[in-house]
């Protein structure tokens, strides 16, 4: 829901004071509106950073890179059977179940963190 702010307030700053609040709103990806209801704490922002992009974007491929591994681990024990040992097969399907545990986990965090993302359209 967008509120449309109405009222202006001016504020005078020296030009190495707005510079600094320049950067540090440009770096949350923030208008200098929203950076300064954020710091008052008047309206908390869900901040943009790319470094969170870039959190997001390492776990999902590292998830895919994990499940290619799980699938080729998988492959070969289908292949080898009779060689491997119950008790390693026992312990590869422990790792598995701890692994999807944790998977489960970060996709349910993901899921809110985007569903917020999307309710504040950053």
């Amino acid at each position: 829901m967008k509120n449309n702010k109405t009222r202006r307030l001016y504020i005078r700053l020296t030009e190495q004071q707005f510079e600094i609040v320049r950067k540090k709103s440009d770096d949350a990806n923030m208008s200098m509106t929203n950076f300064f209801l954020d710091l008052l704490g008047i309206e908390k922002a869900i901040y943009q950073h790319k470094e969170l992009i870039d959190i997001i974007y390492k776990l999902v491929s590292n998830d895919k890179r994990v499940e290619n591994n799980i699938n080729q681990v998988a492959k070969h024990l289908n292949q080898n059977s009779e060689r491997i040992s119950d008790q390693v097969i026992c312990d590869y399907i422990d790792m598995i179940e701890k692994y999807m545990n944790k998977r489960d986990k970060i996709k349910r965090v993901l899921g809110r963190l985007i569903s917020l993302m999307a309710d504040y359209r950053l």
